[in-house]
């Protein structure tokens, strides 16, 4: 999974001239807009004849900006679509006082063929 989401976004999200780090599990650079990504599990999907034919594999986006975070997770949200991955919701908005971050959480999924 994680090698998928380092081809599709190449380390960084990129909107209008502006370039956005994505980075998994961490992220220890000094921009102030990054997206941290984790893999959430994958889990049988489909078997036949005894066998799992298909895994679905989930992937959580979080998105940290001290400005609008809207137009990045609709750009994560349409990079991910072209790229086959299910759009599963979004979590509540969340701010972070101490830091002044907003914080936005996504999910997606793909379903991935194993035999």
């Amino acid at each position: 999974m994680n090698e998928d989401i380092e081809k599709i976004f190449k380390g960084s999200l990129k909107i209008s001239n502006k370039s956005i780090p994505v980075a998994f599990m961490d992220y220890s650079g000094k921009s102030e807009d990054f997206i941290v990504y984790y893999n959430d599990g994958n889990t049988p999907f489909f078997s036949s004849e005894n066998d799992v034919e298909y895994s679905k594999n989930s992937v959580v986006f979080n998105v940290y900006t001290k400005g609008n975070y809207l137009p990045i997770v609709s750009k994560i949200k349409e990079i991910m679509k072209q790229n086959d991955y299910d759009w599963m919701g979004d979590d509540g908005d969340l701010y972070e006082p101490d830091t002044k971050y907003h914080h936005f959480v996504v999910t997606f999924e793909k379903l991935r063929r194993i035999i």
